[in-house]
C-alpha cells in the first residue's frame, strides 16, 4: 500500500477554486488526477512534530471553541488519532483500508471506520490534561450497515442530546443515509434509525455529506456511475431526500469521492477529481496559460491546462435563462517541478 504525505491550507472564504451554492450560488472545485498538493500556500500537516503520512485518508474536525482533531489510517491499516496537532495515539485493534472520518458532537468526538469485514465502527474519545486521549472501544454501527468504502458523517445541531447523520455506499452500491440521536449520556448506544435510500443515488464511490445550519438541512453529493456529480437535499427533522441534482457534467468523468461542505451563511462548497488530465511543465502557468493549447493524446487524455468557468445560479431548484456573459474563469496548470497553480482571468 503506497504512503501520502498529508498537507493542508487555510483558505479565506472564496479565494481558492471553490465553489458556492446550493442556495444562492453554484460553484466547483475541480482538481485533475495529475494535481499535486505541493502548491503554494500549501502547508505540511503536523502531529508531535513529525508530518503526518498515511495510505487511504486523512480526516479533521473541530469544535466550536477550534480545537482540532485529525484522524488517519497508516500504510498498516491502523488508525491514529491527534489533538491540536499533538502527540498522535493508535487506536487498538482498529484496522482499516479506506479513509476514516471524525466528528465533533454537543457531547464530545466521534470517529468512523469501515473494517476489514465491510461493517462500520465508531467510536468516541475523551481529551484530557496538556492533549492527552483517553479512546473508547469501537463498535458496530447497528442496521447491516456494510460497505467497501469510506463513510461519511456529519454532526447535527441540538440542544442536549447528540445526533448525526451517516452515509456511506452500500454492498449494492446505492447510497444510504442513517440518522443515530442519544438522548442521555449515560445512555449507551443511543437510537439508530433504518437506513435510508438516497433518491436514484447510485455510485462506485463513497459520497459526501455536509449539515447547513443556516438552513436547517442537509445535502449528501456523489459521483454518478456515468462521472457526473450529484446532490438531494433533506430538511432536517424529516425522513424524505429530494430527487437527484446534476450539479456538474464534466467533459472528463470524475474520478472519486467528492467533497462537500458548507459555510455559516449556508453557501455549499464541493470538491471532485476529474480523471485523464495532464499538466504540462510551464516555467510561468498565469503568464503562459494560452501559449500551451490543450491537446489530446493517442489514449484520450487531455494534456494541456484545464480551467473552471463559475457562474451564479439563482436557486439549487430554479431553471433560469443565464447570461452567457457573466462568469469567472480559473485557469489551472502545472509548474516546471510538478507543482499545480491556478489564476483568476476575469
Amino acid at each position: 500500500m503506497s504512503k501520502s504525505n498529508f498537507v493542508s491550507r487555510k483558505l479565506k472564504k472564496k479565494s481558492s477554486l471553490c465553489a458556492a451554492a446550493l442556495a444562492a450560488t453554484l460553484s466547483i472545485l475541480t482538481i485533475s488526477s495529475a494535481t499535486q498538493a505541493s502548491a503554494t500556500g500549501w502547508s505540511p500537516e503536523i502531529s508531535g512534530g513529525q508530518q503526518v503520512t498515511g495510505a487511504a485518508g486523512f480526516a479533521q474536525a473541530h469544535d466550536n471553541s477550534n480545537n482540532i482533531a485529525d484522524v488517519w489510517n497508516d500504510t498498516q491499516g491502523h488508525i491514529h488519532v491527534a489533538f491540536n496537532n499533538g502527540t498522535n495515539q493508535t487506536w487498538p485493534t482498529a484496522v482499516t483500508h479506506d479513509a476514516p472520518a471524525v466528528v465533533h458532537t454537543e457531547w464530545g468526538w466521534r470517529a468512523f471506520h469501515t473494517g476489514t469485514d465491510n461493517h462500520i465502527y465508531y467510536a468516541g474519545f475523551e481529551v484530557g490534561s496538556n492533549n492527552s486521549l483517553t479512546l473508547g472501544s469501537w463498535q458496530q454501527v447497528p442496521g447491516n450497515v456494510t460497505t467497501t468504502s469510506s463513510p461519511t458523517v456529519t454532526p447535527l445541531p441540538g440542544a442536549n442530546l447528540e445526533q448525526w447523520e451517516l452515509a456511506y455506499t452500500g454492498l449494492d452500491n446505492h447510497v444510504y443515509a442513517q440518522y443515530h440521536q442519544r438522548t442521555s449520556q449515560s445512555t449507551g448506544q443511543g437510537t439508530f434509525a433504518t437506513p435510508q435510500a438516497v433518491t436514484q443515488a447510485v455510485s462506485n464511490y463513497a459520497p459526501a455529506l455536509a449539515t447547513d445550519t443556516a438552513h436547517g438541512s442537509l445535502t449528501v453529493a456523489w459521483t454518478g456511475t456515468n462521472g457526473s456529480l450529484y446532490a438531494s437535499q433533506q430538511r432536517i427533522g424529516t425522513s424524505t431526500w429530494s430527487s437527484a441534482l446534476t450539479m456538474s457534467t464534466p467533459s472528463r468523468p470524475i474520478l472519486s469521492q467528492p467533497t462537500a461542505a458548507f459555510t455559516q451563511d449556508g453557501q455549499p462548497w464541493f470538491g471532485m477529481n476529474i480523471s485523464d488530465i495532464t499538466f504540462p511543465d510551464q516555467s510561468n502557468p498565469p503568464v503562459t496559460y494560452y501559449a500551451g493549447p490543450a491537446q489530446i493524446d493517442g489514449a484520450g487524455t487531455l494534456i494541456g491546462h484545464t480551467h473552471v468557468a463559475v457562474e451564479e445560479l439563482a436557486g439549487l431548484t430554479s431553471n433560469p435563462v443565464l447570461d452567457p456573459r457573466n462568469f469567472d474563469v480559473y485557469g489551472i496548470g502545472g509548474t516546471e517541478n510538478g507543482s499545480v497553480v491556478w489564476k483568476k482571468f476575469n
